[in-house]
């Protein structure tokens, strides 16, 4: 009854707000309409209003809201397109390992090690391999009996 008589207070123009002498039928009248409305009011909003606060409580409450969609999360996600999916968490799942790659370094660097030391031995040895096989090349044109014929040559032309 209360938000009636506040809605009625700032809804009408000022000249209709202002006090009217009324009869006392007509307060009787006014007082059984706003009970009335008041009951209607009851009515429409009683039986659920219980159901109202609980949803209001539930939208307010952040863990309940997190348990909701905790709840119907994976089977979202299994009902998406992998594409989009894959398109949409790309960047923030990017961003967030290159984050924590950076606060920890020797904790990935520990998981990493069994993959990647492989790798960079045979890398470290084909490069190894390739400067032998150019030093060879460069000590042996250098040592040829053609090489050494023709160095003789040139030091004698002098």
């Amino acid at each position: 009854m209360k938000w009636l008589l506040s809605y009625a207070a700032t809804s009408y123009p000022a000249q209709l707000r202002e006090p009217i002498e009324m009869s006392e039928n007509d307060k009787l009248r006014q007082v059984e309409e706003l009970r009335q409305i008041e009951e209607l009011r009851q009515i429409l909003i009683g039986a659920n209003a219980d159901e109202l606060a609980a949803l209001k409580q539930r939208i307010e409450d952040v863990e309940s809201r997190a348990r909701d969609v905790s709840e119907v999360l994976p089977p979202a996600i299994r009902k998406t397109d992998t594409k989009d999916l894959v398109s949409s968490l790309q960047g923030p799942v990017s961003l967030s390992f290159k984050q924590a790659i950076r606060s920890e370094p020797q904790e990935y660097a520990e998981i990493l090690y069994p993959v990647m030391a492989p790798s960079i031995r045979r890398a470290i040895s084909q490069a190894i391999s390739s400067l032998l096989v150019t030093i060879n090349r460069t000590v042996e044109s250098a040592t040829s009996a053609r090489h050494c014929c023709n160095r003789y040559l040139l030091e004698k032309g002098d």
